[in-house]
Order: C-alpha cells, then sequence, then structure tokens
C-alpha cells in the first residue's frame, strides 16, 4: 500500500516528497513527452497523426541476422560522437561485445548491458539484444522486429545501454570507493540513462 510504498521511497532513494505530488510531477513530464513526440511527428509528416507516423518509422528495421552487426554499429557511432564533440570523457575505448541475449533472457529483455560486477576481474562488456524466434512465420518476425529493432529504437536504445548510458557508467565504476562501486541509487543510475537519450537526441 500506499505507507509501504513511501517507506521504501525515502529507504531507496530518501525521496519522502507526498505521493499526491509526485503522481502530478509524473503526469505532468507524461504530458509534456506526448507534446514533444506530437511536435516530431508533426516535423516529419504534418499529414498523418503522430501514431501513423511512429507505425512508419518502425518499418524501417534490419533484418533479424542483421540486427547485431547494425547495433554494433550504432555503439561505434556514438562512441565516436561522444568523441568528437567532447561530451563525455571516456576512460576506455574498448566497445562492448554485441551478442546475442541468453535464452532465459529472451522472455524479458529485448536489449540490456552486461558488465562486470564491481569487484569482478572480468574486463568484457556484453551488449544483449534478442532476436526473432527463428520458429516464428515472417508475419510474427517482422513485428517483433519493428516494435524491438527498428533503426530509431536500437538508436535511443544503444544511447541508453551504452553510449553515453549505463556503459559509460561501468567504464567511470572503477574509480569509486568500494562501497559506491556495490552501492547505487536507481533513480540516479536509470535516471542518467534516461537523461542521456534526451541529450544525444
Amino acid at each position: 500500500g500506499s505507507d509501504a510504498y513511501k517507506k521504501r521511497l525515502w529507504a531507496v532513494e530518501m525521496i519522502d516528497e507526498p505521493l499526491p505530488q509526485l503522481l502530478q510531477r509524473a503526469e505532468a513530464e507524461i504530458a509534456r513527452l506526448q507534446r514533444d513526440f506530437r511536435t516530431a511527428a508533426a516535423q516529419i509528416d504534418r499529414k498523418k497523426d503522430a501514431a501513423a507516423v511512429q507505425l512508419d518509422m518502425l518499418k524501417d528495421h534490419p533484418a533479424g541476422d542483421r540486427v547485431i552487426a547494425e547495433t554494433s554499429a550504432r555503439l561505434s557511432g556514438q562512441q565516436k560522437f561522444l568523441i568528437d564533440r567532447s561530451i563525455v570523457t571516456l576512460p576506455s575505448p574498448v566497445l562492448p561485445l554485441v551478442r546475442e541475449s541468453p535464452p532465459f533472457m529472451r522472455a524479458t529483455t529485448l536489449a540490456s548491458m552486461d558488465t562486470p560486477g564491481p569487484y569482478d576481474s572480468a574486463k568484457e562488456a556484453y551488449y544483449y539484444v534478442t532476436l526473432p524466434n527463428p520458429t516464428w512465420t515472417s508475419e510474427q518476425a517482422e513485428d517483433f522486429l519493428r516494435g524491438a529493432h527498428s533503426r530509431s529504437i536500437i538508436e535511443v536504445t544503444a544511447i541508453h545501454e551504452a553510449f553515453p548510458g549505463h556503459y559509460v557508467q561501468h567504464l567511470w565504476e572503477d574509480r569509486l570507493s568500494k562501497a559506491r562501486q556495490l552501492f547505487g541509487v536507481m533513480s540516479n543510475i536509470e535516471g542518467w540513462a534516461h537523461y542521456t537519450e534526451e541529450m544525444m537526441l
């Protein structure tokens, strides 16, 4: 209930704002994003409503067997963009390895970043993407690719997960104290990744 949720918000995020005010702020943010969405859609095609423009954009996607290659190319391009414009210092030039999501993850994620743990000696980070199930019909695969891996979604998801989102966060972690490496606050972790989506665009 609301009392337990308020206690959790305070314990995890140190947020003590009353829930009605938080809800009001969240609804205002949704309204702002919806206005931005309609404005962007109108810039693309004023003759269509925003939902129709979005559906057209979702049709632009790589074939299932090209998703990993195109995602890798986007990571490289985004990394170069950050360096060329001096947006953020990157402690390492190493790119995450783009791989197909492991089977146990495929039902719950379309794309995700898997970085070594805070005290792990491993250095490889993996950017996982879920590909169409080979048993699907061509219609099912097409529907999946539109929703998961249109080129616009690949771009924004790669910003969030990698450059300069979660992967860049990971690259800086070993410069933190042992305690800061182990404990994080989700509003900072996810807040940074969501902020970077709008900042990069």
